[in-house]
C-alpha cells in the first residue's frame, strides 16, 4: 500500500510541479474518493490522466466523468482514457460510452440521446463539452452508485488503505 501511494504521490508531484500542491491535491482526492463508489488509487490515476492530457481536472469535471462511469457501469480510468482519446482523434471509446461523435474541420460534435455539443478540438474543450452532456444524462449516478453494496466495499477498502499508509509512514 505504501510503494502504491509513493508511486502516486510522485505522480502527482510531477503533475502539479510541487510537493506541497501534490499534498493538496492529494487530500482534496481523498475526500473526493470518500463520496464516489471509486478507490482513491483510481481517483488518484484518473487526476493524474486528467492532467497530462489536458482534461481540466477540477472537482466539477471529475464529478461529471464520474457520474458518466457509474451511470455506463465503467471505471473511471476508462473513461477519462476514453475522452482524452477524443481530442487525439479516436472516435470508438466514446461510442462505447454511448456517445456519436463527428468531425467538422478542427471543430467536433458530440452528442448523446439528443444532447449535442459542438467545440474545439482540443481535450480542455472536449472534457467540458463531455462533462455538461454527462451532468444531464447521468447526474446523480455516482451518488446512486455509492449506496450500493460495491459502493460502501470501496469506501472500507480506501479506509483500510488510508490506515496502512498511515501506519507505514
Amino acid at each position: 500500500t505504501n510503494k502504491e501511494f509513493e508511486r502516486l504521490n510522485t505522480s502527482l508531484v510531477t503533475v502539479t510541479k510541487s510537493q506541497d500542491r501534490a499534498n493538496q491535491v492529494f487530500n482534496d482526492l481523498q475526500d473526493f474518493a470518500a463520496k464516489t463508489p471509486f478507490q482513491l488509487r483510481e481517483v488518484t490515476e484518473a487526476y493524474i490522466m486528467m492532467r497530462a492530457r489536458g482534461l481540466g481536472a477540477t472537482r466539477e469535471t471529475m464529478t461529471s466523468l464520474g457520474n458518466l462511469a457509474s451511470g455506463m457501469g465503467r471505471s473511471f480510468q476508462d473513461t477519462i482514457q476514453a475522452v482524452g482519446s477524443l481530442a487525439a482523434g479516436e472516435i470508438e471509446p466514446m461510442k462505447q460510452l454511448g456517445f456519436s461523435v463527428m468531425t467538422i474541420g478542427d471543430k467536433v460534435r458530440i452528442s448523446s440521446e439528443g444532447l449535442s455539443r459542438t467545440v474545439s478540438r482540443n481535450a480542455y474543450d472536449i472534457s467540458k463539452a463531455v462533462a455538461q452532456i454527462s451532468d444531464q444524462k447521468f447526474g446523480g449516478g455516482m451518488e446512486r452508485q455509492i449506496n450500493t453494496l460495491g459502493g460502501a466495499w470501496s469506501n472500507l477498502q480506501d479506509q483500510i488503505d488510508a490506515t496502512v499508509y498511515k501506519m507505514g509512514q
